[in-house]
This record gives structure tokens, sequence and C-alpha cells, in this order.
């Protein structure tokens, strides 16, 4: 030890730290371990989340094009393809189409969940909340 820990020891300034008992840190290094693998595995299922929801939203805008000359059902089909291919928890009622003083709007709102199963239970670490959506002026 140094002089000066020494003396604050003998004035009465600071205890020694004593060190964390082995158990102790073992716990922390496993929890910290555990914390960052979810951390990871949660991350790593964000990502295709993401990219679907982006890809509908390009899609939304896509539809768009032909909109005029499409009915709604046919929109609604051709959006639900691309829900269908990437796996997205929408169905076909969840898209709404609306028409109107020369405008037409899509929106598929849906919700995402990113869970883990440990030891037979299933957890929800995230939510995410998503409405991919997309207005066209026509004339």
């Amino acid at each position: 030890m140094s002089d000066a820990i020494v003396e604050q020891q003998a004035i009465g300034g600071i205890s020694p730290v004593e060190p964390l008992p082995q158990k102790k840190v073992r716990r922390r290094a496993l929890a910290k371990a555990v914390l960052s693998l979810v951390g990871v595995l949660a991350a790593y299922r964000a990502v295709p989340i993401y990219y679907y929801y982006f890809d509908l939203k390009v899609s939304c805008r896509q539809v768009l094009r032909d909109a005029e000359i499409e009915s709604d059902e046919e929109i609604k089909m051709r959006l639900f393809d691309v829900i269908e291919r990437h796996g997205i928890p929408a169905s076909v009622r969840d898209i709404q189409v609306r028409r109107g003083e020369g405008k037409i709007w899509i929106a598929v709102p849906y919700q995402e969940d990113i869970q883990v199963t440990i030891l037979g239970k299933t957890l929800t670490l995230f939510s995410f909340s998503f409405s991919p959506s997309a207005e066209r002026v026509y004339s």
C-alpha cells in the first residue's frame, strides 16, 4: 500500500477496500454475459423486422403508382403478397385504403414482438408498433 493510504487509515480516513468474494465476481460476470447475449440476440432479431418494415413502406409507394386504375381489393392483395413474403404479422383486414378528394391513402398498421424462450417460458423483450403508409394526389 502507498504511504498516503496508510496515513489516512491511521487517521481514521478510509478503510481498506476488501475484494469481493469469488462467488460474487463469478455471478456478476455470468449476469453480464447473459445480458450481453440477450442484447445481441435482440439486435439480431430486430434488423430483419426493420428491413421488412421499410420494404413494406416502399411497396406502399409503388402500389400507389397504379392506384387510379386498380380497385381497393387489388391494392390490398398486392400489399398482402409483400406481407406474406416477409412474414409480417398483419392480415388483409389490417390494410387500409382510403380514397377521396383526388387523393388515395394506404396504411398497414401492425405490431411485431421480439420474444425469447428461456426454460420453457416465452418472454417479450421488445414490442414494436409500425404503420407504413403512403399518400398520392391524382387527377
